[in-house]
C-alpha cells in the first residue's frame, strides 16, 4: 500500500491472490514485514515505497471529501494538482463546511490523527443562522444522543464568541457530530 499499488485491503487480496513476490518467493502471509532492502514484484514489475507527503488544505465550502463521488459533486480532489490525487483525507468535512483538511499517503500519521482511541482534538469556528441561548452550549458538553449505535456525542470544550458563533473542541469524530 505504501508503493501506491492501493488501498491497504486491496493490497491484502493481491497477496491473498499470490500477486507479490518477495526477494523471489510467493508471499500468502500478511504479516510479512518488508523493507527498502527487500525486492518486491507485483504483477512482474518492481514497486518501491513512495516517499511520504502531507498536504494541509484549505477545503472550500461547496465540495465533498471523496475521491469519486457518485453525485458527481465537486470533490476536493478537483481544487488540487493531479499529482497529489494519491494523498488521502485524514478525516472530512461536510459539503456546507470549510477549513483546513490533511492530506497524507502517511498510514501512521493519519491513524495518530485518526483514531479514535487517540483522541486528537480538533477544534471548529461554528456559525449558525439565528443566536441561541447558552443552554445549548452547556448540552454539548453534556452530550447529545447521536442516533442507533453512535451512543452521545459530547465536547470536550466549547466557548461563545457571539450571539451566533462559538469554538467547539472535540476529541472524538462522529459522522455530523457538530
Amino acid at each position: 500500500a505504501s508503493c501506491g499499488v492501493g488501498s491497504r485491503r486491496k493490497c491484502d487480496s493481491m497477496i491473498e491472490d499470490g500477486l507479490v513476490i518477495v526477494n523471489g518467493q510467493e508471499c500468502k502471509d500478511m504479516g510479512t514485514k518488508v523493507t527498502i532492502e527487500d525486492f518486491v514484484k507485483i504483477d512482474n514489475k518492481r514497486v518501491l515505497p513512495r516517499q511520504t507527503m502531507t498536504v494541509l488544505f484549505n477545503k472550500p465550502r461547496g465540495c465533498v471529501c471523496t475521491k469519486n463521488d457518485e453525485l458527481d459533486r465537486d470533490t476536493i480532489y478537483d481544487f488540487i494538482p493531479p499529482t497529489l490525487h494519491h494523498l488521502n483525507h485524514v478525516g472530512r468535512l461536510d459539503q456546507d463546511s470549510e477549513g483546513l483538511l490533511v492530506l497524507t499517503n502517511d498510514g501512521e500519521l493519519a491513524q495518530k490523527l485518526s483514531h479514535p482511541s487517540l483522541n486528537t482534538e480538533k477544534e471548529y469556528l461554528v456559525t449558525v443562522n439565528q443566536a441561541f441561548s447558552s443552554e445549548v452550549l452547556d448540552q454539548f458538553l453534556k452530550g447529545v444522543y447521536m442516533g442507533a449505535g453512535m451512543g452521545r456525542g459530547k465536547a470536550k470544550a466549547v466557548k461563545r464568541l457571539s450571539p451566533r458563533r462559538f469554538l467547539v473542541t472535540l476529541d472524538t469524530g462522529m459522522k455530523r457530530q457538530i
